[in-house]
């Protein structure tokens, strides 16, 4: 599944290469959308997002839209209330379903990392991403945390047709990262999920 698609360059980039594999099924996929609206964050804005699931739908036979990703704001203090971000994507999908005639079950949530899933949970996510939890935290927010990962997919969206000004993807970080699965399973027992 690729939880960060963000415009119709990836889309299409995915459906190209994935109908070139051949598989006998259809790459899962959310749309990735910016509730935050933060210039840091990727993906598209709220209002933009029934017109980037509908392209996913329609235009993309080889990809299955399965539901909409955001990342809220790292700072956000749970005292306050609930964090608006995830709220946001909440709407966002009730305005996608009701635009596009979709049931809400159909569109999954994913919304809350290593610090916030609990939270996420509990206000509807039905996808947390813990990578933190699991490898460690990232060295520097313009690095992945993976090795031989990098930011290319999503600078797909701001480069010119001919491609001209995607990164190189040999440049990120071959660091290791560390796995620290006791630390995720004592969250998992936290929270009383059977996995």
């Amino acid at each position: 599944m690729v939880e960060t698609v963000d415009c119709r360059k990836i889309a299409t980039v995915l459906e190209f290469s994935w109908k070139k594999l051949n598989k006998d099924h259809r790459l899962k996929v959310m749309a990735q959308i910016n509730t935050s609206k933060e210039e840091s964050k990727h993906g598209v804005l709220p209002e933009q997002a029934a017109d980037l699931v509908t392209y996913l739908r329609d235009e993309c036979p080889h990809l299955e839209f399965i539901g909409l990703m955001t990342i809220g704001a790292f700072d956000h203090d749970e005292s306050a209330g609930p964090n608006p971000d995830f709220l946001s994507l909440i709407e966002c999908r009730s305005q996608v379903c009701s635009l596009l005639g979709l049931r809400l079950e159909e569109v999954e949530l994913s919304m809350g990392m290593s610090n916030d899933f609990e939270h996420a949970i509990l206000l509807g996510s039905t996808n947390v991403r813990v990578g933190s939890t699991i490898f460690g935290a990232r060295q520097d927010k313009h690095r992945s945390a993976v090795p031989g990962e990098s930011s290319a997919a999503t600078e797909l969206c701001r480069t010119a047709p001919d491609g001209s000004s995607v990164p190189d993807a040999a440049s990120s970080s071959n660091n290791k990262s560390k796995i620290n699965t006791e630390n995720l399973v004592k969250q998992i027992d936290k929270l009383k999920i059977n996995v």
